[in-house]
């Protein structure tokens, strides 16, 4: 079973910055454990989908 970026030291995270992205635009899910936020449920150890009513789009750039 592969890590899930919960577990992922900094060294990993540094390592893996490009699939750190992938896995965290856009998110539908966070980490129960840790708070972490993922697009997909496997990326996470305790994995819970974010409630359809909270999720809108923000803009950061403003």
């Amino acid at each position: 079973m592969a890590k899930t970026i919960c577990d992922w030291s900094k060294k990993d995270l540094e390592k893996n910055s490009e699939r750190l992205m992938e896995l965290t635009r856009n998110p539908c899910f966070f980490c129960k454990k840790c708070g972490r936020v993922s697009n997909s449920k496997k990326a996470l150890c305790r994995s819970t989908a974010f409630p359809k009513q909270n999720i809108e789009k923000v803009d950061f750039a403003a």
